[in-house]
């Protein structure tokens, strides 16, 4: 597991919520969004909430254009390295290497603010 990997992508998401959003959702998803910021907010949410301890620790797919892209993203990013996929529930997956999601918890700290 590369944590270098799961920030990059971390970071790419974050990026691209407010420029080129669909650039980024097609790295990962063909999910034709009508939206595209949609799919980057709930992913970097899900992590920023779960991570913080302010959000579920777990993420239901609903049937939606919007949560469908993001379940592609999580599943073909290196993210996919951090979770656990259960019936289309993705919950955080504590049991992988607490240096990992210590770094990645720091880098959602360190840019929590920086969306922009």
């Amino acid at each position: 597991m590369k944590t270098e990997s799961i920030l990059n992508d971390l970071a790419t998401i974050r990026s691209h919520i407010f420029h080129d959003p669909e650039s980024a959702v097609r790295v990962w998803s063909s999910v034709e969004c009508d939206d595209y910021q949609l799919p980057l907010i709930l992913v970097n949410g899900f992590f920023s909430g779960a991570l913080l301890g302010y959000g579920p620790l777990e993420l239901s797919i609903k049937d939606t254009v919007t949560y469908l892209a993001a379940y592609d993203i999580l599943r073909n990013s290196h993210l996919r390295e951090i979770i656990v996929d259960s019936e289309h529930t993705i919950r955080l997956n504590f049991d992988v290497d607490p240096e990992v999601l210590a770094a990645v918890r720091q880098d959602i700290k360190d840019n929590f603010a920086g969306i922009a």
